[in-house]
């Protein structure tokens, strides 16, 4: 009888468990959940790993996290294309040092919750050397505590919020930080732009709360006002009750932080409301899919972005020319930028290190890369990259000095 109770309560106990895992729309893990999960893990030397056998040229491998499906969907489409077509320039002239790279590709959707549970697919494999993505901030601070426990870098392209590299030793990113960004675009609106009142619209993540403080803060010092500063949630498609109420401060600029298909909306619907001030955004935005959903509509939009379109560099002219045909798109994006580069910078800590994934965290955190767009220098995980204006013209990314000759960088 005492057996019987027992495996009673054991399958109510299973079956509580099991109900308490089939939530909807889990919420999203926050900076603070991820501080506290990598504080809390006690320090866990990596395991020794075999030596590689002479003569054994097994392929190195790599993984990367993306949002091949769901609304950021372009955005991996972006880390894919790049991880790819670099991946096949290295292995075409003969690999890393005799061996082949390959990369396997981790779908978390764009959620923060998918990012975790891929994260730890991808620690439980001891063959990955390095992990590069996810897209968001958001998803590479949730993602972060596995890889640190693991020891695995983890290059997170486009995650800008100056927590993420500061999480662990095994942390890089490929963009500057919102402190550095918004540093620039603040300048850039002010004192070129010559904008003295904005109206900031901003997306309710890690990075768009920080991209909407520092831009404020920085903003304001100079002596410009942000009259209003409101957000809105993930997915969200109306923006008339925002936009009306921007519409009715009358500002010389409209300030977007948000991915391309948010901002694409919000132009559209400035458009309907009659709201002349154009419209400033970020490099998240800057995606094909934009300009497909805005053709001309969006003509005049500012894109402050890490790619420099105008960068007098060889390899950038080279690889733009390839890319571009290789995957039949007009123009490539930062988010493309940051990811090759990234791929270049862990080939670098390979030929240097071999496939020792301390070893590769240690240089990746600490080296000078060779980028398209000219040598960066990359510090406690944190690169310092020149960064470039965007605009669109006849329905097409370009360079702002195409619209504007007078800007020359310079926005001090």
């Amino acid at each position: 009888m005492k057996k019987f109770w027992s495996f009673t309560l054991m399958a109510v106990l299973i079956t509580t468990l099991i109900a308490g895992c089939g939530k909807d729309k889990p919420e999203e893990t926050s900076v603070a959940e991820s501080k506290a999960a990598v504080e809390s893990q006690k320090e866990e030397k990596e395991k020794p790993k075999e030596e590689q056998k002479e003569g054994d040229n097994s392929p190195y491998k790599i993984a990367c996290i993306a949002p091949l499906t769901g609304s950021a969907e372009e955005h991996g489409k972006s880390y894919k294309n790049a991880i790819e077509y670099k991946l096949a320039e290295i292995n075409a002239a003969g690999g890393i040092n005799g061996h082949q790279i390959e990369c396997d590709f981790y779908d978390d959707k764009g959620d923060s919750k998918e990012s975790v549970t891929v994260a730890s697919l991808v620690a439980e494999n001891d063959e990955y050397l390095a992990c590069f993505g996810p897209f968001s901030s958001t998803c590479a601070i949730a993602a972060a505590p596995t890889f640190i426990e693991s020891g695995i870098t983890l290059f997170a392209p486009s995650s800008s919020h100056e927590d993420f590299t500061n999480l662990g030793e095994y942390m890089v990113r490929g963009c500057n930080t919102s402190e550095i960004q918004q540093r620039f675009y603040a300048k850039f609106m002010y004192n070129f732009y010559g904008a003295k009142n904005v109206v900031f619209l901003y997306l309710n993540d890690d990075a768009g709360n920080s991209s909407k403080d520092y831009f404020q803060q920085f903003f304001e010092e100079l002596g410009g006002s942000v009259l209003s500063a409101e957000s809105y949630e993930k997915e969200q498609k109306d923006f008339n009750a925002l936009l009306t109420n921007a519409k009715a401060l009358d500002p010389e600029v409209l300030v977007v932080y948000g991915g391309y298909s948010d901002v694409a909306s919000i132009i559209l619907q400035a458009k309907n409301l009659e709201i002349e001030a154009p419209v400033m955004t970020f490099g998240a935005a800057q995606q094909q899919g934009l300009l497909d959903i805005v053709g001309t509509e969006g003509d005049g939009t500012l894109i402050m972005t890490a790619l420099d379109l105008d960068a007098d560099t060889p390899q950038l002219k080279a690889f733009s020319e390839g890319f571009m045909k290789e995957y039949n798109v007009e123009s490539i994006n930062s988010h493309v930028l940051n990811m090759y580069d990234g791929i270049t910078c862990f080939a670098d800590a390979l030929t240097a290190c071999g496939p020792d994934r301390a070893a590769i965290a240690e240089y990746m955190r600490n080296c000078t890369v060779e980028g398209l767009c000219g040598s960066y220098e990359v510090v406690d995980g944190d690169p310092d990259k020149p960064m470039g204006v965007v605009t669109i013209q006849d329905g097409q990314f370009v360079p702002y000095r195409t619209v504007n000759p007078d800007y020359t960088g310079d926005v001090d």
